[in-house]
This record gives C-alpha cells, sequence and structure tokens, in this order.
C-alpha cells in the first residue's frame, strides 16, 4: 500500500511539474506572438508613412503651376490624396509660401497659395465651399489681410481664417478677430509651430461642424 502512494505522489509531482511547463510554453508563445505582431505593425506603419511622404514629395514636385488662370495668376497648387483639410494662404512673400506649402503637405494638407488678396477672395467665390481654413498675411500692397479677411467672412462664412502675422502687427492680428478670424500664427515660425497649430484648428474644426447627435 505504502509503495502505491508513493508511485501515485511521484506521478501527481511529474504531472504538475509537466502542467507548468505546458502554461509557461503556452505563455511564452503567447508572449512572442504578439510582440511579433506589435513589431509587424510599427514596420507597416513605417513603410505606410514613407509611402505617403513619397506621395506627398511627389505632389510638391510636379504640381505646383495647377489651374492658374488670368485672375489667379500666382497660383500655386498641390493636391494630395485624402488631405486632413484644403488649405488656401495669400502672402506677398513668396518665400513664406514655400514653407506653407513644404510644412503643410508633408503633414497631410492640400494647399493653394496665392500672392495677393484679390486672388484669393477670387478663389473663395469660386470655389469657397471647398476651402476649410484661409491664412492671409496683414500687410500686402493694394489689398491688407484686414480686407482679406472681411471679404473671405463674407463670401464664405464657414471658412476658418487665420492671419498671419509680424510681432509689430500682432495687435492688429487680434483686432481682426472681430472680422471673423479665429486665431493667428507669428513668423517666423517652426515646421512644428505651424503642424501643431493646424492639428488643433482642425480638430475645433471638426467638432464644431460635426452633426449633433
Amino acid at each position: 500500500m505504502g509503495d502505491e502512494a508513493h508511485t501515485l505522489q511521484e506521478f501527481l509531482t511529474q504531472t504538475k511539474g509537466s502542467t507548468y511547463l505546458l502554461g509557461a510554453f503556452f505563455l511564452i508563445m503567447v508572449t512572442a506572438f504578439f510582440l511579433a505582431d506589435f513589431f509587424v505593425r510599427i514596420l507597416m506603419a513605417k513603410r505606410a508613412q514613407r509611402r505617403r511622404d513619397a506621395e506627398r514629395q511627389k505632389a510638391l514636385e510636379f504640381d505646383l503651376n495647377l489651374d492658374v488662370s488670368e485672375d489667379t495668376p500666382s497660383l500655386k497648387r498641390v493636391q494630395i490624396d485624402d488631405p486632413r483639410a484644403q488649405i488656401l494662404a495669400v502672402d506677398d512673400e513668396s518665400i513664406v509660401l514655400d514653407s506653407f506649402r513644404k510644412i503643410l503637405v508633408m503633414a497631410g494638407y492640400s494647399v493653394d497659395t496665392v500672392e495677393s488678396g484679390q486672388e484669393a477672395l477670387n478663389l473663395i467665390q469660386k470655389n469657397g465651399d471647398n476651402y476649410d481654413f484661409l491664412f492671409t498675411d496683414l500687410k500686402m500692397p493694394t489689398m491688407n489681410g484686414v480686407d482679406v479677411v472681411k471679404g473671405a467672412h463674407h463670401l464664405n462664412p464657414n471658412i476658418d481664417i487665420i492671419v498671419i502675422t509680424g510681432q509689430a502687427s500682432i495687435q492688429s492680428a487680434v483686432e481682426c478677430m472681430r472680422y471673423g478670424t479665429i486665431d493667428y500664427v507669428e513668423k517666423p515660425f517652426t515646421s512644428e509651430e505651424l503642424e501643431e497649430a493646424v492639428a488643433t484648428w482642425c480638430i475645433r474644426r471638426k467638432e464644431r461642424t460635426a452633426p449633433s447627435a
């Protein structure tokens, strides 16, 4: 009887040990599976981002002078697939507009730029519903930014207007909020500052325009 009990005890001990080993092996396999899935997802996301960046860079290089008409001779347009928003920017400094296009297109936005307030208003009058945001400089010849803000808000009250301003004209930018602007961006700006600001404005716009439950 004693031998049988001893044999049973050894069997139970071995069985218990095997169960622990199987459990540990199963846990290791599950962990390895989730780790592999995690790294595969990261790799796929990086590849997808590189592909999007390449497509946006190609758009910057080849799509700059599309749809130029007599009333918008300085129009430069960069359209990408599935943009986060449609943006129109006006500034009489081409270097500022070049920065806007490069930064915002690579961040996932479609961008039109023009060098005069009249051209901006012409585009809004013709295609106002296509634009989510208008960026306008304050100090421009012929038509200043305040007149652009007033005209754009009159033509399309739904477009979100942001003023581009230097340190000396911040007070004027704040005053423009009476005419429909939602904020201002101070130049010079870094790519990170501009991207973060536009992303924030996009979130606010979506919250504001989302259909109520």
